[in-house]
């Protein structure tokens, strides 16, 4: 549609006389060439400058006219309009020169949050689970964004990067330091993507050699001794409330991941199947899993079912049922009995299970599949999940009988 243009010569006077129209029009200034005013239904009067880079015709935002300081004045205007003139006169499009000026002053923080909804908002295998999506933003909050929230994107280099890195290092934070460079990698890849920079300044950490953590190693006993005594001392002088308490009899039970446990939904228990079945959007390999219940699991569950929460959750936050607690209140809890860091986490549980049962000679790939751990060979992987389910159910079934027994005969605590 061809919009009507007439041309002018602009003042203060001859713009503020200027009505409402009923039909959007273009004024264009006598005295400066390619500046355009538009004067819009409902009123409003919209500075641009029309011209034309390597033949094509383009037009460029300038702003709204006020006589304020809060709008574009014509002085303004046709200041804006000689500066894109010089622009053009050095090979320069002065479209796409605004567009890199104004990429240029975007900081950390917004680019980290710009990317943040972006993985969020994605379908399918490549949507994060809740908990992934919460640890991603825990550690930004926490290592990234006091740091580098407020500089501009272009601004940081490598030796910016290398002392975050290098702090934590420093501490001993390895597995951190790992996934915190991971983070920071694939904002700045983002950031090319969205023409913000050129070249990550990651790039140039490829001769910078950290510390590696080739493997965490969650501490936890595997002597059936002080395995009794950590489930004694869990059970008698665990005082946290009933769902944290509830949580640290299943964990062993099931050797699930923390977030994965507490995040358990009543609708995935199935009492006909003695399964737990997650979605893929639930768990950390990002893939359907099937968990079997041992008797003494199905017990719990039942003793938890008859507790009416009114919440879709097995393990409800106790202030509010529309969340489930948070894992690091198992963590906590587990603490608060008197053993240490060094010698328990909550992830043990697993480590401990795990061990437990390779030296008790059951089939590492049965194991590897409770875990949830990655299937090498993926095209066997739907396969084997389905081929150990009934292996795993009797597997659980003799790792919960012993380890309980062990709980039964423990003689003191562990701490």
């Amino acid at each position: 549609m061809t919009v009507k243009t007439v041309t002018k010569k602009l003042t203060n006077k001859v713009i503020e006389n200027l009505r409402k129209p009923e039909e959007v029009y273009w004024i264009k200034d006598s005295n400066t060439k390619g500046l355009y005013l538009e004067v819009a239904i409902s009123g409003s009067k919209i500075w641009f400058h029309r011209y034309k880079y390597k033949g094509r015709d383009t037009k460029i935002y300038l702003g709204h006219y006020l006589k304020s300081n809060l709008g574009v004045s014509i002085l303004s205007a046709r200041q804006a309009r000689d500066k894109n003139k010089q622009l053009l006169l050095d090979g320069v499009d002065p479209k796409q020169y605004s567009i890199q000026t104004s990429l240029a002053q975007e900081n950390f923080e917004d680019m980290f949050h710009k990317w943040y909804q972006f993985r969020n908002s994605l379908a399918g295998n490549k949507k994060w689970s809740h908990n992934y999506s919460v640890s991603i933003m825990g550690r930004a909050k926490l290592h990234l964004l006091p740091k580098l929230g407020k500089l501009t994107v272009n601004s940081i280099n490598t030796r910016t990067v290398i002392d975050i890195l290098t702090c934590l290092e420093e501490g001993g934070k390895l597995d951190t330091l790992n996934k915190v460079q991971n983070i920071l990698s694939r904002v700045f890849k983002y950031c090319i993507k969205k023409g913000v920079i050129a070249i990550s300044p990651m790039d140039g950490l490829e001769k910078i050699s950290f510390e590696k953590n080739e493997s965490v190693k969650y501490p936890a006993p595997t002597e059936p001794r002080e395995i009794g005594k950590l489930l004694k001392t869990i059970e008698e002088k665990c005082n946290s409330g009933w769902q944290v308490i509830k949580a640290l009899e299943l964990a062993p039970l099931l050797l699930l991941r923390p977030g994965e446990l507490v995040w358990i939904e009543w609708d995935e228990v199935d009492f006909d199947e003695n399964k737990i079945y997650f979605s893929e959007e639930k768990t950390k390999k990002r893939r359907a899993l099937i968990i079997p219940m041992s008797n003494q699991a199905v017990s719990i569950f039942k003793e938890l079912k008859s507790i009416d929460t009114g919440s879709i959750f097995v393990f409800p936050s106790p202030s509010n049922i529309n969340k489930h607690i948070n894992p690091n209140s198992l963590l906590q809890s587990i603490r608060r009995t008197g053993i240490t860091k060094e010698q328990f986490v909550t992830h043990g549980f697993r480590a401990m299970g795990s061990t437990v049962l390779n030296e008790n000679r059951f089939r590492s790939d049965a194991i590897e599949m409770q875990l949830n751990h990655v299937e090498k060979n993926k095209s066997r992987a739907p396969y084997n999940r389905a081929k150990y389910l009934e292996e795993r159910a009797e597997m659980m079934q003799w790792y919960s009988d012993y380890i309980l027994e062990l709980k039964s005969n423990a003689t003191g605590y562990i701490c």
